[in-house]
């Protein structure tokens, strides 16, 4: 008896079936073989079934290793935040006193730029990890590449061409337009070096179901299979040291994922790369910008303000920085401290993510204590609390760490001009 694959091809084209045949001979009286029977069984389903799932298990074991080692990132980013808003607010102050001639001034300045590149990297670990605040919005995404447009092309070689199209039925989209705009550079930048020889980048946005496709295909050199398995893990990277930190289509698919979306990679050497997003539709209508807001004025005249952190070196400066622009400031170590010895004030400045008691639970007991509270929050990234309650309905202030001071003042203010917010934090 004998088995043997074998796969016939469709007259249409298709992939057509695959049969797993056995063989056995019929012998005469003599023992010769007077003939063979073939059984055929088609196994075509059963084998898609099986290639079907154990793609399904390679892309689970992928999304898992993505997800533990964006936990440990978002960690790590979140602590070297409060470590860069301790630098950063320390660079300001020094600047600050130092004359413009003095000898240090340079060294100062060269630290403070050496500090916003690093919360520039952080922050990409946050999008990564998809532990950034994000201010989702109606987007349309043909409007939002036309207006990357240039900019995109001011990011390519001048061997490189740009060649975008945008089909009908192109609905909204739910999402955060930084972090798009960030996607696209971010495969733009990896599209120009895979193209050292010159090109063309192509960029389609076209209706797909019920959301968005976004195909961004170059003619670069590909990938090998091995390298398409590990492109959207963070740090790595096929290209020369010193030359990019491998968080580009990490950071893609971090984001991609926030939004609700999907990204796939289909590529190999000497073809090219296209890399497919595809976004959710929503139902609501892009609407106009918000009108910039304008410059706050208004004097601290000595309001009262707690500020809330877990982390000591953080809350020093922070309260270094209100003290020094004349408000009256409090300060508690912990959410649980800070009721324990409560006291009225016009606005808490509350980290979000404490030991014990949150942020956002804090500010909901304070309100309850004094409804004409105003709340800023700050942190390095937040909870899925916030940002669903908060940032789309420009609920609450909010200030980013690594903050400066100018960033932390503009905050306060911002929430002393404004009406008193509501304050909830829904389980």
């Amino acid at each position: 008896m004998w088995e043997a694959m074998l796969a016939i091809p469709d007259e249409a084209g298709d992939e057509g079936r695959t049969f797993l045949t056995v063989k056995f001979p019929l012998r005469d009286s003599e023992g010769e073989t007077a003939a063979v029977v073939t059984i055929a069984t088609d196994i075509t389903e059963r084998q898609r079934s099986a290639e079907e799932r154990a793609e399904l298990e390679r892309r689970l074991a992928q999304a898992q290793r993505l997800e533990s080692v964006g936990q440990l990132a978002g960690g790590v980013a979140h602590d070297f935040n409060n470590l860069l808003s301790v630098i950063l607010t320390c660079v300001g102050f020094a600047e600050r006193e130092l004359p413009a001639d003095h000898p240090v001034r340079d060294d100062v300045e060269e630290i403070g730029r050496a500090a916003d590149r690093a919360a520039a990297l952080t922050r990409q670990l946050l999008m990564f990890s998809r532990r950034e605040v994000v201010k989702p919005e109606v987007l349309d995404v043909g409007d939002l590449v036309h207006d990357l447009e240039r900019l995109l092309t001011r990011t390519l070689s001048e061997r490189i061409a740009l060649r975008i199209t945008i089909g009908p039925d192109v609905v909204p989209v739910l999402a955060d337009r930084a972090q798009l705009e960030q996607v696209l550079i971010n495969l733009a930048v990896n599209a120009r070096d895979a193209m050292r020889d010159g090109g063309t980048l192509s960029i389609g946005v076209s209706g797909h179901g019920e959301g968005v496709r976004v195909t961004v295909a170059d003619e670069g050199v590909g990938m090998t299979a091995d390298v398409r398995e590990h492109a959207f893990e963070p740090f790595f990277t096929t290209k020369e040291p010193g030359q990019g930190t491998g968080l580009g289509l990490a950071t893609v698919h971090g984001i991609v994922t926030d939004s609700g979306g999907t990204v796939d990679i289909a590529s190999e050497p000497g073809r090219g790369t296209v890399v497919t997003i595809f976004l959710p539709g929503c139902d609501e209508r892009v609407g106009a910008p918000d009108p910039p807001s304008e410059p706050v004025t208004r004097a601290s005249g000595g309001a009262r303000v707690l500020v809330v952190e877990d982390q000591a070196p953080v809350r020093r400066q922070a309260c270094r920085i209100l003290e020094a622009n004349g408000y009256e400031v409090r300060e508690a170590a912990g959410a649980e401290q800070a009721l324990a010895a409560w006291e009225e004030v016009d606005v808490l400045v509350t980290d979000v993510v404490m030991p014990g008691m949150s942020g956002l639970q804090l500010a909901r007991s304070a309100a309850e204590r004094n409804p004409d509270l105003r709340v800023v929050y700050m942190s390095g990234h937040t909870d899925d609390v916030l940002v669903r309650d908060g940032a789309r309905a420009r609920k609450f202030a909010f200030v980013q760490k690594p903050f400066t001071r100018a960033a932390l003042l503009r905050s306060v203010e911002d929430a002393l001009a404004a009406a008193p917010r509501e304050v909830r934090a829904e389980r």
